[in-house]
């Protein structure tokens, strides 16, 4: 696994000790946690007031193919401009001012953390069980645990309880799996709260539209990174009613643009929330 960590910051000093120190920065012993070898790398992304939009999705769209995980710690100023990625990669902010400590104790410290919690994750992330409910498509699928996950990992990440909170999540929502109860046969669904049952295909007929317009440059990286870990973007959930129910109405696509349907079997929904 290649494993990216990102320290976005303003700060020309900051900068200047994130490029000499690179791998020195990650704690000893903080890689082991993760399965299997694990290749690493120390970035510095100069950021500031003048930084635009398009300047952050061209860096972050570069890791793309590049990275299997990635870790980002951003200053706290700036952290509006990463609002749109977070549930791509798994970002945490920290104080310009660092707490009054020295740069290698402050960023030892955070990175410490951070990864631990990062490694606790990505060691459920490979696990296929729990891998299925943590690509269901957040804002299409309606669940109060698999909001109160993107929230733990948004603004939770580095608990110490982070582990056993999501966890927690993880078992709730797999405690949400069922057979549809008018149909015969062995296959096992995820039914949300508006009573829609969600199968992760195997099939891969459907392709995932990402172009501009109408979709943004956050749409793209949400169909292939969720909360820091690369994941296949060509596998749709299917999303179905119970019996012979059809569809109809509308849903968020990715990008929040509703859109309609009608008289549908099943809807094909990618974890990034376009369906088609």
């Amino acid at each position: 696994m290649k494993l990216a960590v990102i320290v976005a910051t303003a700060d020309p000093r900051v900068q200047a000790f994130v490029g000499q120190q690179k791998q020195a920065l990650i704690p000893q012993g903080v890689v082991d946690r993760f399965r299997g070898k694990v290749e690493t790398a120390v970035f510095a992304f100069q950021i500031g007031s003048a930084t635009s939009d398009d300047d952050v999705a061209n860096y972050l769209s570069g890791l793309r193919g590049a990275a299997d995980a990635v870790v980002i710690l951003v200053d706290g100023r700036f952290e509006a401009l990463f609002a749109a990625y977070e549930d791509a990669f798994f970002i945490s902010s920290y104080a310009a001012g660092l707490g009054g400590k020295t740069m290698k104790n402050f960023f030892s410290m955070v990175l410490a953390r951070l990864l631990r919690n990062f490694a606790a994750f990505s060691q459920r992330f490979e696990d296929a069980k729990f891998q299925k409910v943590l690509l269901l498509p957040i804002d299409t699928f309606q669940a109060a645990e698999l909001a109160e996950a993107r929230a733990l990992v948004r603004r939770g990440n580095r608990r110490d309880d982070f582990p056993t909170l999501m966890d927690q999540c993880l078992g709730a929502l797999r405690n949400r799996q069922t057979p549809k109860t008018r149909t015969r046969g062995k296959k096992v669904y995820l039914r949300d709260d508006a009573d829609f049952f969600f199968e992760y295909g195997l099939e891969r007929h459907a392709r995932i539209a990402t172009g501009s317009p109408p979709h943004e440059r956050s749409c793209d990286l949400n169909a292939s990174f969720r909360f820091g870990r690369a994941y296949e973007r060509d596998r749709h959930f299917n999303m179905s009613r119970s019996g012979d129910q059809l569809l109809s109405g509308r849903l968020a696509s990715c990008h929040a643009q509703e859109v309609g349907f009608r008289d549908r079997t099943h809807l094909n929904v990618f974890p990034n929330g376009f369906f088609k």
